[in-house]
């Protein structure tokens, strides 16, 4: 399952921007919350036929449940940009 917080919503995305992001990503890589935890930031569209320059990070980390939650959302950041694919 895939759950997604209420903070990951305070940019504005919808759950249906959210989870396309994530299984359209084109980019990911390892990151540590800021409570010591593994995550993982997935960077892509938030819908089909989306420009690279309206793609969003996307947080995730895995639940006490088995679950994924996803903690954050948000326009791509200068942080997380190495991770939008160059054509």
């Amino acid at each position: 399952m895939f759950e997604i917080g209420e903070s990951a919503r305070k940019h504005g995305y919808t759950g249906q921007e959210i989870s396309f992001a994530v299984m359209h990503y084109g980019g990911m890589e390892p990151i540590v919350d800021r409570y010591g935890r593994p995550a993982q930031v997935f960077v892509g569209p938030p819908h089909e036929g989306a420009l690279k320059n309206d793609w969003i990070e996307v947080m995730v980390r895995l639940g006490q449940n088995g679950d994924f939650r996803c903690f954050h959302a948000m326009h791509v950041s200068d942080m997380y940009s190495h991770l939008i694919p160059r054509d």
